[in-house]
Order: structure tokens, then sequence, then C-alpha cells
């Protein structure tokens, strides 16, 4: 069983029955072809990972005649073990997170591919930086969708067992910035004037008439 997951959340899980890639047709009836080729040469291991193959993947259908209890035993397998699951997840405008979850171990390789608006279709590179049990992959500026294929080779052809697509969201643009606020005025009293000092003598001049004026007017009251 090879499995790498993502986190539960933002997940965009779409696990579809796929198609053998360039020919349109169901993977069931490659895998079946090439289970009978195994079959035929005495290969056991070789036509029970192509049933569980089929099993996993392909839920629906009959096996050829001959092949019954291959498909019982791989249905078994499945119904207990899990079903094979592609999951893809945009973690940054510029970064997808891609997880599998093969039960029966028989996804030789992932591939990823970004598709721009115009329906061009290029291969995407992991980042390097990642650490192993960690599959992020680079999205260059305008594609729009990803798409992550979970590929079986049977024989020297690629067969996609499931499938997955995501759309990628574009960057938002920035706010912009705000107006930078004026420094709050602050109101300032201007402090009165200060009286200037009475020189002293006009103190003691003062104190002399006051005398003086006291004492004429005790005269005159005499």
């Amino acid at each position: 069983m090879r499995s790498f997951a993502l986190p539960s959340c933002a997940l965009a899980v779409l696990a579809g029955l796929g198609l053998a890639r360039g020919s349109g047709e169901d993977p069931s009836a490659a895998l079946w072809a090439a289970a009978k080729a195994a079959q035929a040469r005495g290969d056991a291991a070789a036509v029970t990972r192509l049933a569980r193959a089929w099993a996993t993947s392909q839920p629906d259908g009959a096996a050829p005649e001959g092949l019954e209890a291959a498909a019982e035993e791989a249905r078994a397998f499945a119904a207990t073990q899990g079903r094979l699951r592609v999951y893809a997840s945009q973690v940054s405008p510029t970064r997808l997170r891609v997880g599998l979850d093969d039960p029966a171990g028989v996804v030789d390789h992932v591939d990823v591919f970004g598709e721009s608006v115009e329906g061009a279709r290029a291969r995407l590179t992991r980042e390097e930086s990642e650490s192993a049990g960690r599959q992020e992959y680079r999205v260059p500026p305008g594609v729009r969708l990803a798409v992550v294929e979970a590929v079986m080779l049977v024989g020297s052809e690629p067969v996609v067992l499931a499938s997955v697509s995501t759309s990628m969201a574009e960057a938002a643009p920035l706010p912009a910035a705000p107006a930078p606020k004026a420094p709050p005025v602050v109101a300032r009293e201007e402090a009165a004037p200060e009286a200037s000092p009475v020189p002293w003598w006009w103190v003691a001049v003062g104190v002399v008439a006051a005398g003086l004026a006291g004492a004429a007017i005790w005269q005159e009251t005499r």
C-alpha cells in the first residue's frame, strides 16, 4: 500500500474512473486484456495485481470469463483496504499539493499537468525543496486548471486509473495602503507675560508717604 496524504481541509477530491491515456477507452478493458495474457503465461502475481487495480479504481462491470475468481478476490480486497483516490489542493497561487491513496500499490507514477486558458497543457514540476512524503508542485502564472493523474504501466502502455482536477484561483490584489495620517495638532497655551518687578525704592517711598499721610491725619484730629 502506498499513500501520501493531504490535510483534511481545502481538498479538491475527484477520484474519477479515468481513461487509458490517448485511447479514450475505459481502462478496465486494458487491465483485463493484460490479466488474460498474464493468466495464459501462468503469471498469477500479475493477474492479482491487475485485478486489484481494476477493483480499487473500477468498481463497476463484470470480469471476463475465466477471471471471475481473481475479480472476486480483488473486490474483497478493495472492500477491506479501500479505494484508489487522488487528491489535489491549492495551497497558494503558485503551489499545488497532491495526495494519493493506493491500497493495492498499483500506481507506477503520478503525473501533474497545468492547463492554460487557451487549453495548452504542460507538465508541472515538483518542488525540489519538499521532503519525502510531501508532494507539492510549482504552478506558473496563467494556469487555470491543474490535472493530476495516477498512472499504471500495463506492459509499456500508460493507463490512467484515477484523476483529479482543480481550478487554480489567482492571487487577490493587495489592498491599497491607507493614506498616512497627519500627526495630531496639540494646542499650546501662550503663557501670560510676567509683570515687571517693582523696584524696592518705590516700595520704600510708598511706605514713607503712607506714614506721613497718617501722621497728618492724626494731627488734624487732635
